[in-house]
């Protein structure tokens, strides 16, 4: 016996067609219809013709898969001497949609969300990243959040449907009204996720270690800052991926007025050790070795660290802030490199 499979893509139906071979007169179909694009539930019906084969099933019957949904057992197809009994896969509407790939159930998204100001900041949909135009479409209302400063838990909140900023600096972006509302001033995240989001805390370190000043005043003078004035503003020591190396994260920022002088920056640095030594990662930085009156700086820190994605790595979250507006960037720690994953380039700041 052999299966040949067809599928028709306008009505998303697979058929199922066992052609047995040696058989006088036997002929069965099985439609597997499935309720989403990603075909792992659905219906299945059965058609079936005389039985009469040559080789006469035992009286058990012979056992046929029919595509097992994840964490379930295989449904089957059994053929007996008198005839076919079945076994019926989950039943589940269809939303009805233009774009079925943008329908995915609630549970499979899990969104990160500002707290203070609800904006998008992205979501994650089997372990991809999604920013916020992309997080917006799969995202359904009702969805249940829970909310911390920093990493201390605050409360649940229950999500609105994505909506989009119609007015103001972040017009465009999309956001979430969350009930009932965190305070709007203070580092808020809304996590969408069911898992430990902070299985590391990390440790505050004294600004004035020698070597991670030094770390700063090297990397300033290759960016063209004569005599550079270090100043240390976060020295934070965590290990991002759980594997028993702590790196250190280093904040630095030398702004004077509203507008860049000559000497200032702003930056994020991770130092991390590898197999050929350690290594500093610049996150974002901006350095001005000359004035220039016609910029608005960003001020860089790091937000939060967070395992946003549920995989037991924690993210860093970094905020680079210009008055009450800026952007965001979320970067995830790999064995050699820290790459970043998210970006949001308009949010608002308390």
């Amino acid at each position: 016996m052999f299966l040949k499979i067809v599928r028709f893509p306008s009505f998303h139906t697979w058929l199922f067609i066992p052609i047995i071979l040696s058989l006088t007169a036997c002929e069965l179909t099985i439609i597997f219809r499935p309720a989403s694009e990603d075909e792992q539930t659905g219906y299945v019906e059965v058609f079936t013709g005389t039985l009469t084969p040559s080789l006469t099933p035992s009286s058990t019957g012979t056992e046929i898969p029919i595509l097992p949904l994840p964490g379930t057992p295989a449904p089957s197809l059994t053929l007996s001497p008198t005839g076919f009994s079945t076994q019926t896969l989950p039943t589940a509407t269809p939303s009805p949609t233009t774009n079925p790939s943008s329908t995915p159930t609630p549970a499979e998204v899990y969104a990160i969300v500002s707290g203070h100001d609800g904006i998008l900041l992205g979501a994650v949909h089997r372990g991809q990243w999604l920013d916020n135009d992309a997080a917006s479409v799969r995202l359904q209302g009702g969805a249940h959040y829970e909310i911390y400063e920093n990493s201390f838990f605050w409360g649940k909140s229950t999500g609105s449907q994505p909506f989009q900023i119609t007015s103001g600096a972040c017009s465009g972006e999309w956001a979430i009204n969350l009930t009932p509302a965190p305070p709007t001033i203070g580092n808020f995240l809304a996590l969408g996720g069911n898992w430990p989001f902070f299985p590391r805390i990390p440790q505050e370190l004294t600004a004035k270690i020698e070597v991670y000043q030094q770390v700063i005043s090297d990397l300033l003078l290759e960016q063209g800052i004569e005599n550079p004035i270090v100043q240390l503003t976060q020295l934070l020591r965590i290990d991002l991926e759980g594997d028993g190396a702590d790196e250190v994260i280093i904040s630095a920022t030398f702004l004077e007025g509203n507008t860049p002088q000559a000497g200032n920056y702003s930056l994020v640095v991770a130092r991390k050790a590898i197999s050929t030594g350690v290594q500093n990662i610049l996150l974002k930085g901006e350095f001005y070795p000359f004035a220039q009156p016609d910029h608005i700086p960003h001020r860089f820190i790091v937000s939060n660290f967070a395992d946003l994605n549920g995989d037991g790595k924690l993210e860093l979250i970094v905020d680079g802030i210009q008055s009450n507006t800026g952007q965001t960037w979320v970067f995830e720690s790999e064995p050699t490199a820290i790459t970043e994953v998210l970006h949001l380039p308009c949010r608002t700041f308390p």
